[in-house]
């Protein structure tokens, strides 16, 4: 991110798509949020549009083609986009005709669906979608081998070629760029960008460096990766999966350098003047650390000594944990007797029992994390129950499978969905009544920083000083992974495919 070895027992180099190869499916993406009544007119449409895009497969001369089917109040938007080097085979055709297959069977009533092949990519929806850069789902592949040291060198061979990928595809008609890249002289990067035609080179460039800048959270350093949205993708090997043009070969990788001359036989003598210029400096250099540390340290401990002498010692001085409990009196009287103008963002186990820990801040921050997202305070949050706080509200939404709705009503016009419910999540993480449930302010700041990190499922929030309490919630409903997949994740070529809920 010596010479740099690359492991291939997983991939082989593979024969190109002929006619009568097979394609290969990697993702189906159809949430059941909004569906149509089986038999109705709107069903009729997708059959018709289905029909539509399958038959134009064959005949589409750079690959892409895209569709509308109307009728009043039951419009149907949609479109396929073949891989740049498969278009003019059957490979295209095949692909089309067994995505649109495959959204019959698997997604029999929902509105909108999204079908990734390693060749192609189908997708409709009952709102129109063309013209405009669409980047979540989100679903990236990696391999499951790692190249070996040094990998700061694959990496940056990796960044320059799809980079130089997605700059030709930017530039080209057909919105199609690849580029092969030498890691050594043996070794050599492929990598692809591609976006669906509809977009105009700005879009295709904002969304390709979108996807370009998600790759080193998930597939750095590792021997092949790919991150996809409905609207481009990115992809590297180390093997051709693409049809190379022969005009685009890589320039030789430099020859190694030349190995040194041996030393002449017979025992070599180095001059007596060599050794001390040598050995005067480096005793002197030792000897003036050494004296160094020694009068720093012993400085440090006169000032230690010093202060702790003129500092009184005290009965209320913080010297064991015992020290930070406090019996219920005291906490009571601290807190004008619990009023929310205090017990805000003091976590439950210190306000009722006098426990603190470093997992207490950490649900001062999770309360802070849900105020900033919702534009209101928790001592004065109030929605259709008077005993209902912030936490609680956001633990139903969240329950709900309802995230968004927390959000403050200003932020409506402008905001990340992604970051949003990632900030929710973490929230509701920190809040948890188990304190050993709560993550560290280290697993936060890598939550906050990596969107690889999967995040594990919050568990009931805690509050207290309520008379109600808030069911479990169902894992079904959370797994956001689960609601917008019908099947598991696939694994393919010795590669792992996860879906990225941005």
């Amino acid at each position: 991110m010596n010479t740099l070895v690359l492991i291939f027992s997983i991939f082989t180099l593979p024969s190109f798509l002929t006619s009568t190869e097979a394609v290969v499916w990697l993702f189906t993406y159809c949430p059941n949020t909004t569906t149509f009544t089986p038999n109705s007119t709107f069903q009729s449409n997708v059959n018709r549009l289905l029909s539509n895009l399958s038959s134009n497969a064959n005949r589409s001369s750079n690959g892409f083609y895209n569709v509308t089917v109307q009728t009043t109040n039951n419009a149907v938007y949609g479109l396929f986009l073949c891989r740049g080097d498969v278009v003019g085979t059957d490979a295209c055709g095949t692909c089309v005709a067994n995505a649109t297959a495959v959204a019959r069977q698997r997604c029999p009533v929902e509105k909108r669906v999204v079908i990734w092949y390693d060749e192609c990519m189908l997708r409709y929806s009952n709102e129109s979608f063309f013209s405009t850069v669409t980047d979540w789902p989100g679903l990236y592949m990696r391999s499951t081998q790692n190249a070996t040291d040094p990998t700061f060198q694959f990496n940056k061979v990796i960044e320059a070629s799809v980079n130089q990928a997605a700059s030709e595809a930017v530039g080209d008609a057909d919105k199609f760029g690849t580029n092969q890249a030498n890691v050594t002289g043996l070794i050599s990067v492929y990598s692809l960008g591609q976006c669906t035609q509809d977009l105009s080179a700005m879009d295709c460039n904002r969304c390709l460096r979108r996807a370009i800048a998600l790759l080193p959270g998930c597939c750095y350093g590792r021997l092949g990766g790919r991150y996809v949205f409905p609207s481009c993708n990115v992809r590297y090997e180390v093997y051709p999966f693409y049809a190379q043009n022969a005009s685009s070969a890589p320039e030789p990788a430099p020859g190694p350098p030349p190995p040194p001359l041996p030393p002449p036989k017979g025992k070599s003598k180095i001059p007596t003047s060599t050794i001390v210029a040598i050995v005067v400096p480096i005793s002197a250099s030792v000897l003036l650390f050494v004296v160094g540390y020694c009068c720093i340290t012993r400085r440090a401990k006169y000032k230690y000594n010093e202060a702790a002498a003129d500092e009184p010692s005290g009965e209320n001085d913080i010297t064991t944990v015992e020290s930070l409990q406090f019996d219920f009196a005291t906490i009571q009287a601290a807190t004008s007797n619990f009023s929310d103008d205090h017990n805000g963002y003091m976590s439950p186990e210190y306000a009722m029992h006098g426990h603190f820990s470093v997992k207490s801040d950490l649900y001062s921050f999770g309360v802070l994390v849900l105020e900033i997202v919702s534009g209101k305070k928790n001592s004065y949050f109030f929605q259709t129950d008077p005993a209902e706080d912030l936490m609680i509200h956001a633990w139903k939404l969240w329950r709900d499978g309802t995230p968004l709705e927390l959000l403050d009503p200003c932020l409506r016009d402008s905001y990340s969905r992604t970051e949003v419910i990632r900030c929710i999540h973490i929230g509701l993480l920190c809040v948890q009544e188990n304190p050993a449930d709560r993550p560290t302010i280290q697993s936060v700041i890598l939550m906050l920083t990596s969107y690889s990190v999967t995040l594990p499922l919050p568990q009931q929030q805690a509050f207290f000083l309520r008379s109600r309490a808030v069911g479990n919630m169902s894992e079904a409903t959370l797994d956001s992974a689960q609601s917008i997949n019908k099947s598991s994740p696939s694994v393919y070529e010795g590669s792992i495919t996860e879906l990225y809920p941005r």
